[in-house]
């Protein structure tokens, strides 16, 4: 009989800011008193009993990409000789690259079709960045986050091809300068139950990282609009009003509600099964 004892979080491989692994190192000793360890990668959002018994729950339309991935991480690890743990990493990694991949071909594709390519990839490049610096909510599974960045992107997109004229675009700008120096001061880095940052000095240090990319974000909006691109500096500031509102307790409420909705329905994908 191996009882857990104790949980040692010894590291967390962070990819981007939506995505980690945790590597955990597990005490346990069994009826000999003997302590074994066993390390294990967890996804943030997968309860850490399906951890621990090597049980695992996607979505089917996740499933062929883990597979691709598991297989590529085991191949390359038997290559470089390797243990479990790095070739987990790896899989996981590749997941994380290819998922991003496919996602950014069906923006690009849909967006073509829609003859607005140009102002989506201003806003999606846009609202990733300050996402990416300043943390935020995120649906509870791939396919939900995938379709609400489609649409999300191609709203958006759509919405900057509208005809506004320049003052329109700044007062546009102000407010949205406003709210994002709010959002920096208040809430960057914001996490979830899962993943907050605590420390002072990291706290800091993301706020003025997030700064600084809103002084470029700035510039970028006016070179813009000196080059009479309105629509591709709407886009820009779209991008970042929308990070700034998946930042907010408002934005955590709307994804929380939307999960919720989904998940009566049945719809957005396969829910994450607690099986203890």
């Amino acid at each position: 009989m191996v009882e857990i004892i104790e949980i040692y979080i010894i590291g967390i491989y962070r990819i981007r800011q939506t995505f980690s692994i945790t590597v955990v190192n597990i005490v346990l000793f069994d009826s000999k008193n003997r302590m074994h360890f066993k390390g294990c990668h967890f996804r943030p959002e997968l309860d850490l009993r399906n951890v621990l018994h090597g049980q695992d729950t996607q979505w089917e339309g996740s499933r062929m990409i883990s597979t691709i991935c598991r297989r590529i991480a085991e191949s390359l690890g038997s290559q470089l000789k390797t243990d479990d743990d790095v070739i987990a990493v790896y899989a996981y990694s590749l997941e994380i690259l290819l998922g991003s991949a496919v996602k950014l071909m069906l923006i690009i594709t849909v967006a073509s079709m829609f003859h607005i390519l140009i102002p989506a990839l201003l806003f999606l490049f846009t609202f990733c960045l300050f996402r990416w610096l300043g943390g935020g909510v995120h649906a509870s599974t791939y396919l939900r986050c995938m379709m609400i960045v489609l649409l999300l992107t191609l709203g958006m997109a759509y919405a900057a091809t509208l005809p506004v004229n320049t003052l329109q675009v700044l007062i546009l700008y102000g407010l949205s300068l406003l709210i994002a120096i709010y959002v920096i001061i208040r809430w960057v880095p914001a996490g979830t139950n899962k993943r907050r940052i605590n420390d002072a000095a990291k706290r800091l240090r993301q706020k003025k990282e997030s700064l600084c990319a809103l002084a470029v974000w700035s510039i970028v909006v006016f070179s813009c609009i000196l080059d009479h691109h309105n629509c591709y500096a709407t886009a820009v500031i779209l991008g970042s009003l929308c990070s700034s509102f998946f930042i907010m307790p408002v934005g955590y409420q709307f994804i929380g509600a939307l999960d919720s909705l989904l998940e009566t329905m049945g719809k957005g994908g396969e829910d994450i099964a607690y099986k203890g």
